[in-house]
């Protein structure tokens, strides 16, 4: 009754594997330890069944052993009696004088399971839906709140921008729309597409949400001429902004907007900001080294005493996230947005690690 149990369970779990042990049953191949036997026909009630079950156990006491078969003195001298450990499960296959069984083993048996994603989607405003790229335009924690700004596009009467989302422990959210000061205009080359940007705290602790111009009301603008806008919160749950101000502006070869990186105030008690851009964005050719990363600094962030300069070129490549793949994706006319690190908790040189990432690489100094 137990074999024919264990015969309905096999062919019912179809293609699970049959634990045993079974008789006339073999896993063919994947031996590791061969030991041949001579067990005397006195235990050979039950089809050997005292030796069968030797073997099992010396599979279970293997931690390397996956599954065992074993070969009764019933298989004569063509056959000969023996104990077969394999280290995996191989195919089972029909064998009328063997037993056959898996074993406990704890190597490459089996694949182990997936690990648990540890990714879940927490907040998904009603905007994401629209067909168009989004992304996390800023963040901020403040005051024990997670703020969190998504670029969207237009939906449902409701404005392109960035839409605020609040939490406490980065689970549970309160959506709180895009707000009018957060939201995009129509640009003069023709867009209306929510900005990329950052929100950091100026100087006197201020939160400041910054993107490349996106109002369209610098004096005289031209496609080439790209101010660094900001708007700065005037609520305490960073629900109200100020109108647009700008701290300097930038030249760019091409047509193209920029994403700018979080500007961020450094041990020596300057800001800095990097941008980045065609590496012949003084001219009106794109050249061959592709895109190059901008260095500007100033005293402060804003006000009175803010004096943006730029710096020069922190390096100038031609590099995408293709290259390692193919030698010949390389970019000669613009450069992707760059992303920084640095001055964070943690760190093991005290905070003095700064790193820049472009294009599936990282620049650490």
């Amino acid at each position: 009754m137990l074999l024919l149990f264990s015969l309905l369970e096999s062919t019912a779990s179809g293609l699970s594997k049959d634990p045993g042990p079974t008789y006339g049953r073999d896993y063919s191949g994947g031996d590791y330890n061969v030991t041949l036997w001579h067990t005397p026909p006195s235990q050979s009630a039950g089809h050997y069944f005292s030796a069968m079950e030797t073997c099992k156990a010396l599979c279970d006491a293997d931690p390397a052993c996956c599954s065992w078969t074993y070969c009764t003195p019933e298989g004569g001298h063509s056959d000969p009696e023996r104990c077969c450990l394999k280290g995996s499960v191989p195919a089972e296959v029909s064998y009328a004088t063997h037993w056959a069984g898996l074993g406990r083993g704890t190597g490459t048996c089996t694949p182990p399971p997936p690990p648990p994603s540890p990714w879940m989607i927490t907040n998904s405003p009603p905007c994401l839906v629209t067909n168009s790229w989004h992304d996390i335009a800023g963040a901020l924690f403040l005051d024990g709140v997670y703020h969190v700004f998504q670029g969207c596009d237009s939906f449902g009467g409701v404005p392109a921008g960035w839409h605020h989302a609040t939490s406490t422990n980065l689970v549970d959210w309160v959506n709180l729309g895009i707000d009018v000061g957060l939201s995009a205009k129509k640009e003069p080359y023709g867009t209306s597409s929510p900005c990329s940007g950052f929100v950091v705290e100026d100087d006197e602790g201020v939160p400041c949400a910054g993107f490349r111009e996106c109002s369209g009301n610098w004096p005289g603008r031209s496609n080439t001429q790209v101010p660094l806008e900001l708007r700065c919160a005037s609520s305490n749950n960073l629900t109200g902004w100020s109108d647009p101000e700008y701290i300097f502006w930038f030249y760019f070869n091409r047509n193209l907007p920029y994403d700018p990186v979080r500007p961020w105030r450094d041990s020596d008690g300057k800001w800095y900001a990097t941008i980045s851009a065609d590496a012949c964005n003084l001219t009106t050719t794109p050249c061959q080294k592709g895109g190059a990363e901008y260095l500007l600094s100033s005293p402060a962030l804003r006000g009175p005493r803010a004096n943006w300069q730029l710096l020069g070129t922190l390096f100038e490549s031609n590099y995408t996230v293709l290259t390692p793949f193919d030698p010949t994706k390389v970019v000669q006319e613009e450069f992707v947005t760059a992303g920084y690190i640095g001055n964070i908790s943690g760190d093991p040189r005290g905070g003095a690690t700064r790193c820049l990432t472009n294009n599936g690489w990282k620049m650490c100094v």
